[in-house]
Formats: structure tokens, C-alpha cells, sequence
């Protein structure tokens, strides 16, 4: 492996005890040695290399169509994956619609809730923050307990487990801490007079947009690598 990878035998040890890590070049000149299919990974990296140009455009569409594009696109891969029988995009999917319609409600509600309020403080502000804190986090949990659910046996000799949900794992991570710190911000602006701390406040629904456009990229590669395989 040495000689292939054009170094000396003790920089290959380092690289596999976790002392350092290989140059990109050399990793996938190693992958390559050894075998491994790279071209589902290269298919991932250049949809999410798509998705930017989505990034910069989700500046200028509104929320309602936005919200439009990523629910009618979550429903359409879900009825792929059912089709095509991959439980690895049905059950991502479904979690996703799932969690967001129960965002959904919980955001009214805590409308409802702040409205109803006579004395309404920053603080009480801050819940729908926190709230969408919380439930992007159960996102994270349910989508690490589906990684078990699709390597059961009852599903081996129906569904193909094509794909992997890392990415939305920490898609949902970045989600959860964007929240948390918007919430901290919100109550620092509002409450002790941080003036110019407002930033992603201001900005808050662009980047959820962003997350959400690194999803759809990501779930699309899903498909992609789906129909380059054979059944």
C-alpha cells in the first residue's frame, strides 16, 4: 500500500492508527486500490456542489413557495422509495414529513399561545426558536435509529438499502444549533441591548433554506444512486 500510494510504510501506519490523515488524492487513490466503488460518493459531492447555486437563489423566493417546493418534493421521493422499494429514502422521507407537520402545529400553537399572552417577554419569543431546537433534534435521533430499523431481516427480501443519511443527520444538527443560537441571540438583542447582534436573526429563514436545499440534494443523489444500480 506503501509503494501504490508513493510513501514510506510508517506514514500508511499513522494514516491507520488515526495518527494523521491522508491527502485527498491519496485517500482516493487508496480507495481506488482497494476496490471501492466511488462513484455513489462522487455523485453525492456533485449534487451538493449543485445545490449551492440553489443557496444563493433562495434569497429571492418567498417562504410559502419554499415551503411548496420541499413538501411536494419530500412526497414525491417518498412515493419513489416506496415504488422502487428502497426503505432507506421511504423511511428518511417519512420522518421528514412526519416531523415537519408536527413542527407545523407546534408552531401555531405557540403563536396562539404567545398572542394569548398579556405580558409577552422576549423570552416567551425565544420558545419557537427553542421549539424548532427540539424537534430537529428528535429528527437526528429518529433518523440514527432508522440506520437500525432497515438493517432488520424482515426487510432484507423486500426493500434495497441503497443510500446513506449522514448528511441529513448533520443537516438537522446544523438546523438544531442555528435554532438554539438565533433563540440566544433574540433574547440577548431584545433583553440586555445587544444592538448589533441580530445577525442571524435577520436572516434566520435563509438559512433554514439553505439546510433545506442541502436535503433535497442530498435525498436526489439518493435517487440517482438508486437508478444507476440494478434491482
Amino acid at each position: 500500500m506503501a509503494k501504490k500510494l508513493d510513501c514510506d510504510r510508517k506514514t500508511v501506519i499513522n494514516y491507520e492508527q488515526g495518527v494523521c490523515e491522508p491527502k485527498t488524492s491519496q485517500l482516493f487513490q487508496w480507495l481506488s486500490v482497494c476496490k471501492i466503488d466511488l462513484k455513489p460518493l462522487a455523485a453525492q459531492l456533485q449534487n451538493i456542489k449543485n445545490s449551492v447555486f440553489v443557496i444563493f437563489a433562495i434569497a429571492y423566493l418567498s417562504s410559502e413557495f419554499m415551503m411548496s417546493l420541499y413538501i411536494s418534493l419530500l412526497v414525491l421521493l417518498l412515493t419513489f422509495g416506496v415504488i422502487r422499494k428502497n426503505i432507506v429514502i421511504a423511511t428518511s422521507t417519512s420522518i421528514l414529513l412526519f416531523m415537519n407537520l408536527i413542527e407545523y402545529y407546534t408552531f401555531l400553537f405557540l403563536m396562539d399561545f404567545l398572542s394569548s399572552l398579556d405580558n409577552k417577554t422576549p423570552w416567551h419569543s425565544s420558545l419557537i426558536f427553542i421549539a424548532q431546537a427540539v424537534i430537529s433534534f428528535s429528527i437526528i435521533f429518529l433518523l440514527m435509529y432508522q440506520n437500525s430499523i432497515v438493517r432488520l431481516p424482515l426487510f432484507k427480501p423486500w426493500y434495497h438499502n441503497r443510500g446513506n443519511n449522514s448528511l441529513l443527520i448533520v443537516t438537522h444538527a446544523y438546523f438544531t444549533i442555528t435554532s438554539l443560537i438565533t433563540a440566544l441571540e433574540y433574547v440577548l438583542h431584545r433583553v440586555y441591548s445587544f444592538k448589533n447582534l441580530a445577525f442571524l436573526y435577520n436572516n434566520y429563514e435563509n438559512f433554514i433554506y439553505a439546510g433545506w436545499a442541502v436535503i433535497m440534494a442530498t435525498l436526489l443523489s439518493m435517487v440517482t444512486n438508486d437508478l444507476n444500480k440494478q434491482p
